[in-house]
Parts: C-alpha cells; sequence; structure tokens
C-alpha cells in the first residue's frame, strides 16, 4: 500500500460513515479525553484556531468548546467524505455557526501569514505525504508566539509495553476496524503507520526544524499518546 494522496483521501472517503464509531470502540472511549487534554491548552477564548486535517470535525469542537462562544475556529480536510460527516454531525448539534469548514490540504493552506492564534491537528500527521512541508506551514500561518498543538499515536520506549502494543495494533484494531467499518485494508495501512512513525524526540526534532522556537512533549495515558505544544 503506497501513501499517495489519492490512496489517503480514498481511505478516508470510504471509512467516513463510521470512522468515530472506530475511534471509539478501540480506544475504549479514551479519544474524547486525549481530544479535551489538547483543547486545554488553549488560554485565550478569543483565539483564532486553524484544524489541519479536521476529519469529522471531533477535536474542532472540543476546541469551539473550549472558546466559550468566543474566537473562531475554522477546520480544513481534503477529504470529501469527512467534511460532509462533519458538517451534518455541526448541523444536527447546532453548531454551524461556531465552526467554518473548508475543503484543503494541510501541505498548502490557503490562509495568509501570521493569521492564527493556534494550529491544531488530531491523529494526522502520520498521513502527511510531505510531513516537513506540512509542518512548515503551521508555522507560517501561525501568528508569533502563536501554538501548534498536535496529537499523535506515540511508540512505547518500554520494550514490553510495545511488544503488546504492536501485537494489539496488528491483531486486534483491524478487527474492531471490520466490525465497524466492514473494511480491513483501511486499518492493516493506519496500524504500518504507526509503527513506522517518528519516536517522540524524532518528532520533536522535526517540529524545531520546521521553525518551531520551543516545544514540549507529554504522554497521555496509558502512554501510547503523544501531546506536543509548539510555540512559533
Amino acid at each position: 500500500m503506497k501513501k499517495t494522496e489519492g490512496f489517503i483521501k480514498d481511505l478516508f472517503d470510504r471509512i467516513s460513515p463510521r470512522y468515530d464509531l472506530f475511534n471509539t470502540a478501540s480506544t475504549f472511549f479514551l479519544d474524547r479525553y486525549w481530544r479535551k487534554c489538547a483543547s486545554r491548552t488553549v488560554e485565550k477564548e478569543d483565539a483564532k484556531i486553524l484544524d489541519v486535517c479536521t476529519g469529522t470535525g471531533e477535536l474542532a469542537l472540543q476546541f469551539a468548546a473550549r472558546l466559550n462562544g468566543k474566537g473562531q475556529v475554522v477546520g480544513v480536510d481534503f477529504s470529501k467524505g469527512m467534511l460532509e460527516l462533519a458538517r451534518k454531525k455541526l448541523k444536527r448539534l447546532g453548531k454551524e455557526e461556531k465552526i467554518l469548514l473548508l475543503m484543503g490540504q494541510a501541505e498548502h493552506l490557503s490562509f495568509q501569514e501570521g493569521v492564527f492564534d493556534y494550529v491544531t491537528s488530531g491523529f494526522s500527521m502520520r498521513n502527511l505525504i510531505d510531513l516537513d512541508q506540512g509542518l512548515r506551514e503551521m508555522v507560517r500561518v501561525l501568528k508569533s508566539g502563536g501554538h501548534a498543538v498536535i496529537l499523535e499515536i506515540n511508540r512505547p520506549s518500554n520494550h514490553v509495553s510495545g511488544l503488546f502494543y504492536r501485537c494489539y495494533l496488528k491483531g486486534v484494531v483491524p478487527i474492531i476496524g471490520f466490525l465497524t467499518c466492514g473494511r480491513l485494508y483501511p486499518f492493516l495501512y493506519l496500524n504500518n503507520s504507526v509503527i513506522g512513525f517518528q519516536t517522540p524526540a524524532e518528532f520533536c526534532g522535526r517540529l524545531r526544524s520546521a521553525g518551531f522556537r520551543q516545544v514540549s512533549f507529554r504522554a497521555l495515558p496509558p502512554g501510547a499518546i503523544g501531546l506536543y505544544d509548539a510555540v512559533k
């Protein structure tokens, strides 16, 4: 399975109808807690926030709730299926005025420089075709002193935990994916994307190389999720 723009777009279009259900089932409801942890990094209610690779809008909704009716949240994704689902969700929840959804690509954002206070992303950096370009775009659209807040799946450093985690990814997650979405290959790809992604130290280095001057990382329970906070 070669990672190309067309492949990734088709993959997420196909699994979009059941993607939220898969996330909830495969993480035992912890995905909601992780997003809430990310949203707590916002310290100003009038912030302007860009959620890159917004998917079904779950992370954008958490940040919008944090703003308490103030500020602005913009969600960008290149999957038509994901955006359609996100729009239906916002309409159902009565949140259409809270979040602006746009089609766009993380590596080529259609915004001027220095527009946003925060750029956020949830579990999507490993799916970018050009990770470094995507990170540079985050830097470009952030104001000076702005934050990039990124959630990403993390490879445990402990050997025993890492072995258990790989077994779970390769053996359990594809089954959950098949039961919830009726498809197997997307979850085989997603598992490989996790195993092949950066360690926290490597990803922090990539963030600094992209132009962030201050980068912090903390692992969220049970240790396989990383929360990165990078300051321009």
